[in-house]
């Protein structure tokens, strides 16, 4: 495997990051990643009040694959995540659902060891690695690393852990893959601002998926071994959850046939809307649809 090292960081999705390094699909790669805040809280140096606040959310990369094109679509299987043994989180005045009753900042630090994320003395949370920030470059202005959107990046979204393939439209040549903000667990919403956030090593297959270029994608689309699930970040999450399901619906018309009627009442009956995070500069929701309903309908993706 090729491994990128976590030094090679970005602050920004753009179409002018030079690449860390060119691979050639069907390749194999490590992408080492720092935590949101880049290393600089520690328990030697836990305050937020020296953080760089432009220097955080740093994605690894980014990766030029060979002979990717606008238009294609990039898949990117995560193979693996291993996460480091610190992990830390924050209540921070202004962020998050709470914010207007947070009084006072403070950073939890959250011991990770044996698949357990131990957040005090009562409570140990069972870890479920996912990447909160990837993506590929925008065709437009570089979108910084902490704001999701048709490219993906912050999306905080926790179905994107091991197993999972991300399915990204590819705007730029070479695709431009980055990625970071590993959180060993996180809820849907992330309300509070932070995961249990990591440093760790991410594995990934990336390869071309050409045969879905009818799909003409405007977001990305994860797949895991249960659901297809269409994703999409807005100014808010009404609107994000509109174009989500929209997504799924466009799918279910082009590849099953249905007509826009029974494609919308399939997903009322069978989809489930669910929310990715509500915290970051535009709100991620996503549409879930069983594979299992997919493959009755004779549809492979």
């Amino acid at each position: 495997m090729t491994r990128i090292l976590r030094a090679n960081s970005i602050y920004a999705f753009s179409r002018d990051n030079r690449p860390a390094i060119r691979a050639r699909p069907p390749a194999e790669l490590i992408f080492e990643t720092q935590d949101c805040f880049g290393g600089q809280v520690t328990p030697s140096s836990p305050a937020l009040g020296t953080v760089d606040w432009g220097h955080i959310n740093p994605a690894t990369g980014p990766v030029y694959v060979e002979g990717a094109k606008p238009g294609d679509v990039l898949a990117v299987r995560v193979q693996s995540i291993e996460v480091a043994g610190l992990g830390l989180m924050a209540a921070m005045r202004g962020e998050g659902v709470l914010a207007g009753q947070v009084r006072a900042t403070e950073v939890k630090f959250v011991p990770v060891a044996r698949g357990r994320a131990k957040f005090n003395d009562r409570v140990e949370l069972p870890v479920k690695p996912m990447i909160g920030v990837i993506g590929v470059a925008p065709a437009g202005e570089p979108v910084p690393c902490g704001t999701p959107g048709s490219h993906g990046g912050n999306m905080d979204t926790r179905i994107i852990g091991p197993g999972a393939t991300v399915l990204f439209p590819v705007a730029v040549d070479g695709a431009l893959l980055a990625m970071g903000d590993v959180h060993a667990v996180m809820g849907d919403g992330e309300v509070m601002g932070t995961g249990v956030e990591v440093a760790a090593e991410i594995s990934v297959r990336v390869g071309l998926r050409r045969d879905l270029a009818d799909l003409e994608l405007r977001n990305p689309l994860i797949v895991t071994d249960s659901v297809l699930a269409a994703v999409a970040s807005a100014k808010t999450l009404d609107a994000a959850v509109k174009a989500a399901t929209r997504g799924l619906a466009g799918i279910l018309m082009k590849r099953a046939k249905l007509s826009l009627n029974d494609a919308g009442m399939l997903c009322s009956a069978a989809g489930t809307v669910a929310v990715s995070q509500v915290v970051d500069p535009l709100k991620t929701a996503r549409f879930e649809f069983p594979l299992n309903v997919l493959r009755d309908l004779g549809v492979v993706i």
